[in-house]
């Protein structure tokens, strides 16, 4: 009786045994299934951004599909070939290369006539001058032989010798208008040769101006004309033309100096 007791407690405390490591068992195992609860509350949160950005992604690619489909539309009508642009880049180059060498022969021409103009002016003035010079030393000539004369008949001709006296004095004012003349002429005419020079280089400059505008503007117009103006060759193409025509505008001839 007491055997079979004993075993019965010994069978009692394997029972009590194995519920107590149950109960452990499923301590840990509630913990897990906390843990994983949580693990997959954080999964199902960044599922739900995933959708998001996949959503948005979606989207975008719609939009690129829809943006490309237009770009190879637009290829498709507006492609200008490149021997044609070439072409067009040839013509504007030689429409203004012609415009530039008629310019310039026009201010050559312009220069060679302000010269044999500046030339004349010199002549005139010279001449002017030369003849005046010559026309006062004749009366101051004549002057000084009368005045010879009237002082050797001083005494018996008191009357002559104040008419005389009052025609050298005329004759004096004379010289002295005639040489204030003389130097507001030439004044005048370094004046007038000034501004004919402050003239000529506006003149100048105004011309350069005026071709390099018309020069930009052709450029411009032909290749505002072309689709494919964004593209870097074209970009390339526009800006080695503007460096051409502003090498070509900086560098006048030596034949014009």
């Amino acid at each position: 009786m007491k055997k079979r007791y004993s075993e019965k407690v010994k069978e009692v405390d394997g029972f009590q045994r194995e519920v107590a490591e149950l109960s452990q068992q499923l301590d840990r195992e509630r913990e897990q299934c906390t843990q994983l609860e949580a693990k997959n509350q954080a999964l199902q949160e960044e599922l739900s951004a995933l959708r998001g950005e996949c959503e948005n992604l979606a989207l975008d690619k719609c939009q690129l599909q829809e943006e490309l489909a237009k770009l190879h539309h637009h290829l498709e009508t507006n492609v200008v070939d490149r021997s044609q642009l070439e072409q067009c880049k040839r013509e504007v180059e030689e429409q203004a290369d012609q415009e530039i060498r008629q310019k310039l022969q026009e201010v050559n021409e312009f220069l060679q006539a302000q010269a044999a103009h500046q030339d004349t002016l010199e002549e005139i003035r010279s001449s002017h001058v030369d003849s005046l010079k010559k026309q006062l030393e004749d009366r101051i000539r004549d002057l000084e032989r009368a005045l010879g004369r009237t002082k050797s008949n001083q005494a018996e001709r008191p009357f002559q010798k104040e008419s005389t006296q009052a025609e050298v004095d005329k004759y004096k004012e004379l010289y002295l208008v005639e040489a204030q003349r003389r130097k507001s002429f030439a004044k005048k005419l370094e004046r007038a040769t000034e501004r004919l020079a402050v003239a000529n280089t506006k003149l100048f400059l105004e011309r350069h101006r005026s071709r390099s505008v018309v020069t930009s503007s052709a450029v411009s117009g032909v290749l505002a004309a072309s689709p494919l103006l964004d593209s870097p060759g074209l970009g390339h193409v526009g800006i080695s033309l503007g460096l051409s025509r502003s090498l070509a505008l900086r560098t006048p001839p030596r034949h014009l100096w």
